[in-house]
């Protein structure tokens, strides 16, 4: 205002009608200011909400972002793992390739499974079952063991009896041995009860093609005994040779050329006209340090069914075990037994005991060990298995001395010890060492070990081929 007032060419109305504008202008800025202040909070209150608008957007596309990382590192992981998996695959396809192509190039095992059969007026239906059931009974076995199982029969019947005394199919397949059986019929029997053991066993052992490199099997069957083996107390018996084969075989002659062609035959009970027969073979093979006789006692023919391929399984593996024995240097096998070992001599239950001496019990009384089960993890079966039987056993021990009563005989005896009846609460079988110096607790444990991995690996082998272990 001083300026305008100041102005000497200006007039006193020009000065306050400027002035007036001036005031005027002032005015309408203070009026108009509420509006324009408004204005201005408004603007800066959108401008607070974008701003939190944006932060809320920006935590949302985070979050977002978080998640979809997540999603993106499950698959990675997955596939990291499936890619581990499949080079952990590749790895094991290849060894198994390898393993495979090596036993290709190798002939398929044999086992040669010899059937020694009384073929006399007795034996028809016998002769007839053999006949129904052998074919399933070798597929199974060959199933089981993934061999080629080849079957060979020796019919005998009793001396006088002329062109049918002997009947020899060599071995062959399943079909050809029934082709030949089915020609067969029970004849003969020389008009006394004993008959032709020792020569029916004779044939077997000369007339069969055995080859060396095969695992050998027989199962025997008959319901006689051979000429001066059978007891007179047991029917009206009579018999032409008392005093035994009228062509000079023996027992011990016949047990040699068992031993000489690795065979343990597997006896099927029919009669207990048998049983002194098959205690005589039993002094001779004892005698000479081999295992006696496995029996089977058959109730009737539909027993054979079930109990044909446990004979076959019998006399077989007993043939596996004795190479792997003679393989080892430790004579244990049937063709190194010609010269006796040391065994100790323990009472015996008869080839006819129907309790296998139950009946006769002592008690005997100590502390009693225990342990687990043994665990495995089937992806490093190896490992575990030698670290179970290299590593030391968990043996838990009563606190209390406990009693177990045990049959004074044995029932049995395998290619090391001897098994018994006991009883603890419920029936048992308890094993001791045939050898004297081997009853010790190290032994005791490692026979144990052995034991738990075969119970194991019978149980896994079972459930890979869905049969049941019984």
């Amino acid at each position: 205002f001083l300026y305008f007032i100041g102005r000497d060419n200006m007039s006193e109305t020009s000065t306050i009608d400027s002035m007036k504008i001036l005031i005027d202008r002032a005015n309408a800025i203070v009026r108009n200011r509420p509006a324009s202040v408004q204005q201005a909070e408004s603007n800066v209150a959108a401008a607070g909400r974008t701003r939190e608008q944006i932060k809320a957007s920006t935590a949302a596309l985070v979050a977002e972002a978080e998640r979809s990382n997540t999603d993106v590192r499950g698959p990675v992981n997955a596939a990291a793992q499936a890619n581990a998996a499949l080079k952990a695959s590749s790895v094991r396809d290849s060894i198994t390739l390898t393993i495979y192509n090596e036993l290709r190039t190798k002939p398929v095992p044999v086992v040669q499974v010899a059937v020694l059969l009384d073929a006399t007026g007795s034996m028809q239906k016998w002769i007839d079952s053999v006949r129904t059931h052998i074919t399933n009974a070798a597929r199974k076995l060959s199933q089981l063991s993934n061999f080629d199982v080849r079957l060979g029969l020796v019919l005998y019947r009793d001396i006088g009896d002329g062109d049918h005394q002997f009947a020899v199919q060599d071995f062959a397949d399943a079909d050809t041995f029934v082709a030949f059986l089915e020609g067969q019929r029970a004849r003969g029997g020389g008009g006394d009860a004993p008959e032709d053991v020792l020569g029916g066993f004779h044939k077997l052992t000369t007339a069969l093609s055995w080859d060396t490199d095969s695992i050998h099997a027989c199962v025997w069957c008959c319901d006689a005994p051979g000429h001066g083996m059978g007891d007179p107390s047991k029917f009206n018996y009579k018999d032409r040779f008392p005093t035994g084969d009228p062509e000079g075989r023996t027992i011990e002659q016949t047990c040699a050329d068992l031993a000489r062609r690795q065979i343990l035959p597997v006896f099927l009970r029919l009669e207990d006209y048998t049983d002194k027969m098959i205690d005589l073979f039993d002094a001779v093979l004892v005698a000479r340090g081999m295992p006696r006789l496995p029996v089977i006692a058959l109730e009737g023919t539909e027993d054979l069914s079930k109990q044909l391929l446990n004979a076959l399984l019998t006399s077989s593996t007993s043939s596996i075990r004795h190479d792997e024995d003679d393989a080892a240097g430790g004579g244990g096998g049937v063709a190194a037994a010609a010269a006796p070992r040391t065994k100790r001599s323990v009472p015996r239950t008869h080839a006819g005991d129907p309790d296998g001496g139950r009946s006769d019990m002592r008690t005997i009384e100590g502390k009693m060990g225990t342990y687990g089960a043994m665990t495995v993890n089937v992806d490093r079966l190896g490992h575990d298995i030698l670290r179970f039987l290299h590593g030391p056993m968990d043996l838990k021990w009563s606190e209390n001395p406990e009693r177990v009563e045990i049959a004074n005989a044995a029932f049995a005896e395998g290619g090391i010890r001897f098994a018994y009846h006991a009883k603890r609460k419920k029936w048992i079988v308890a094993k001791d060492f045939q050898r004297p110096g081997f009853d010790t607790l190290d032994a005791h444990i490692a026979e144990m070990k052995g034991i738990a991995c075969a119970s194991y690996l019978a149980d896994l082998f079972c459930t890979r081929l869905g049969i049941s272990r019984t």
